[in-house]
């Protein structure tokens, strides 16, 4: 049997590097900050709105220091824990 590939597709507002936030980020790590930012929220849309909050195996995924994902998830409010999970509200949304 042929495995299938489902794509999810995802609105991303044009001014998104606007944001405070987001500003905030670009500040304290520049456009690998913003890269590992949106490859996160990839992520949660790949798993249906979470991803288990594994911070050392996701810098592992996504090649970069686990210190750079501490940040990123934690300091910026773009994203929040439940349940050992990690999710950002505006995935919710």
């Amino acid at each position: 049997m042929k495995a299938t590939k489902t794509t999810v597709y995802f609105s991303h507002d044009q001014d998104a590097r606007g944001d405070e936030k987001i500003v905030k980020l670009l500040r304290d790590h520049g456009p690998l900050g913003y890269g590992v930012y949106w490859l996160i929220v990839e992520k949660l849309y790949g798993g249906e709105g979470s991803i288990e909050a594994d911070l050392e195996l996701l810098a592992f995924d996504l090649r970069v220091e686990q210190s750079l994902i501490d940040s990123v998830t934690s300091k910026f409010g773009l994203f929040y824990r439940k349940g050992g999970r990690l999710r950002s509200r505006s995935v919710d949304r």
